[in-house]
């Protein structure tokens, strides 16, 4: 992965010298009962939702993308509420896309949300802003992202960038 000189910021604070997904798996399991590999994309822009899913599925990148609209919908889903109640908690994703301009719960709120709870607050989350207000990095690290893409959705470039993010 390329992180020097790229729009990919990288957060040496959970990625150190032992692979996050090494650690990551004593926890839980990124993997489905069919061996594919799920992830987790919270956008609540239809159209720009349907770029993330092309994006994600070229290549085979990301074998099951599961698609939240909100926020508070993510949040339902990860810990197993409301409407998910009874999902399997032990499948979780491998990597969240997460879209800090988010109706009901917020992209920063969200991860807040995530680093607080047990069983989400190691799942590697990269975060993006699809408004034409840019996060500062600083924020979205201290909120608890790995990662930030600051191109907007919809570019080239924003989508090389995810493809490689995709492969946590």
């Amino acid at each position: 992965m390329r992180f020097a000189g790229s729009l990919l910021a990288y957060s040496p604070v959970l990625f150190g010298p032992l692979c996050f997904r090494e650690q990551l798996m004593r926890y839980v399991c990124s993997v489905t009962t069919e061996g594919k590999r799920v992830a987790l994309v919270v956008e609540g822009i239809s159209e720009l939702a349907r770029l993330l899913l092309d994006a994600l599925t070229q290549h085979n990148i990301a074998c099951r993308v599961v698609l939240k609209n909100n926020g508070l919908e993510a949040l339902d889903y990860l810990l197993g509420r409301g409407a998910y109640k009874g999902r399997d908690l032990h499948v979780m994703p491998c990597v969240t896309l997460l879209d800090l301009s988010l109706p009901r719960l917020d992209g920063l709120g969200l991860l807040r949300e995530m680093r607080a709870h047990e069983q989400t607050r190691l799942l590697p989350v990269v975060a993006f802003s699809s408004a034409d207000e840019r996060q500062e990095a600083g924020v979205v690290y201290s909120s608890g992202a790995n990662s930030y893409i600051s191109t907007r959705p919809g570019f080239g470039q924003f989508e090389e960038e995810l493809q490689e993010v995709a492969r946590y």
